[in-house]
Formats: C-alpha cells, sequence, structure tokens
C-alpha cells in the first residue's frame, strides 16, 4: 500500500445491544491491524510500520437508523452514499477500498468475537494468532450490469450471477486486514481469486 495515501476501511454497526461488546470489537479490529503492520513491514524496513500505520484510519459507521439491516441494505446505503460524493473531509482514502468494501457488524459477528475474547487464557491478544473474523462486504455489483463482458464475467462459464450467487461478502480474519487490501487494490479478479465461501474464513492468499 502507497506511504503517500491515507488508506483504511468503513465498518458498520447494525446491532445496538451492547456498547461495550462493541467497543471491544473495533479496538480489538484496529489493533490487530496496526500488530500485523509492525510484524509484516517492520522486516522489510524499520520505519515503515510507523508510516503505514499513521496513514490508516477506520472509520465508524454508527448511527442508530442502521440497526437490524441487512448487509444488502446497508451496501445499498453505502453505494448510494458513495456516488453522491461522500463526505468532503474523507476523500482522503485510498481510492480501491475508500468505495469498493466495507465491514459489516451484526449481533451474530460480535458474538464470535465475545467467545474469543471471553475464553482467552492470557489477558493479552494474541493478535497475529486468533482467528477473530470480520465480514467484508463487497460494495459493487459482482456482475456488470452494462458490460456483460467486462472482467467480472470473463472468469465464469455459464450464467455469471448464478456462478456469483452468496460471493457478495465473506469472514476476513481481522490480522489479515492489510494483506487483504495489498492482494485486492487495483486487482478486480482478487476477490473472487481468493474468496473463501462462508463459514470458512479467508486468512492467507
Amino acid at each position: 500500500m502507497g506511504l503517500d495515501h491515507k488508506w483504511g476501511l468503513y465498518i458498520y454497526r447494525t446491532t445496538f445491544e451492547d456498547q461495550e461488546i462493541w467497543e471491544r470489537y473495533t479496538n480489538y479490529v484496529y489493533n490487530a491491524i496496526i500488530a500485523k503492520i509492525q510484524n509484516h513491514c517492520g522486516r522489510k524496513d524499520p520505519t515503515l510500520p510507523a508510516k503505514v500505520q499513521s496513514s490508516f484510519h477506520l472509520l465508524l459507521r454508527e448511527d442508530n437508523s442502521l440497526e437490524g439491516l441487512t448487509y444488502h441494505e446497508v451496501r445499498d446505503i453505502f453505494v448510494q452514499w458513495i456516488a453522491a460524493g461522500g463526505a468532503e473531509d474523507e476523500r482522503w482514502i485510498d481510492h480501491g477500498m475508500y468505495d469498493w468494501y466495507f465491514l459489516y457488524v451484526d449481533q451474530d459477528i460480535l458474538e464470535k468475537f465475545r467467545r474469543i475474547d471471553d475464553t482467552r487464557k492470557e489477558k493479552t491478544p494474541d493478535y497475529l494468532a486468533e482467528e477473530v473474523p470480520v465480514i467484508m462486504v463487497r460494495a459493487h455489483s459482482l456482475v456488470s450490469e452494462t458490460e456483460p463482458d467486462d472482467i467480472w464475467c470473463s472468469k465464469f462459464e455459464g450464467d455469471p450471477a448464478e456462478e456469483d450467487a452468496g460471493k457478495e461478502w465473506q469472514y476476513v480474519s481481522a490480522y489479515y486486514i492489510p494483506e487483504f487490501i495489498d492482494y485486492h487494490r487495483g486487482d478486480g479478479e482478487a476477490w473472487f481469486t481468493f474468496f473463501r465461501r462462508p463459514p470458512g474464513v479467508w486468512n492467507t492468499p
């Protein structure tokens, strides 16, 4: 990921039952990403982690109007918001993650996290080993509505819409978000190449 760009993800909250677990979860996801940056980038250049970390942002969307919405409904809201220009003060987010993917949080994903977090024997999380999942949603249609022969269709034989059924989202391990961004940014085929159908979790290319 380029150091001359800010980068990050929007994370949409659709459950408001437990503020404490929401804060624990978002803090965990952020810290897992930072831990991976420090581990991975530090091998190449000791100065890289601080540079990459300082350019990362996890942008929270937690309006009460989102409560109970499905990922399809949130995706529609997100895409419409992007089409309208988004927020002026957030356009620095690097193109490719800003408007192609977002994280979706419902009660089920928080319970998955709670089970891991509450049963941990050590007080300090092992961010690079624990398989805490996030729900990564692809914001745009998998099949082009205007160019049926584009790259989304060329990968498959038969009906692309049928082939892609259920591929609108996937689980990704929190600590693998930086790799996810690296593999998917600027590569329209990467979503299909590395797709893990749930309940599988994307944690290695």
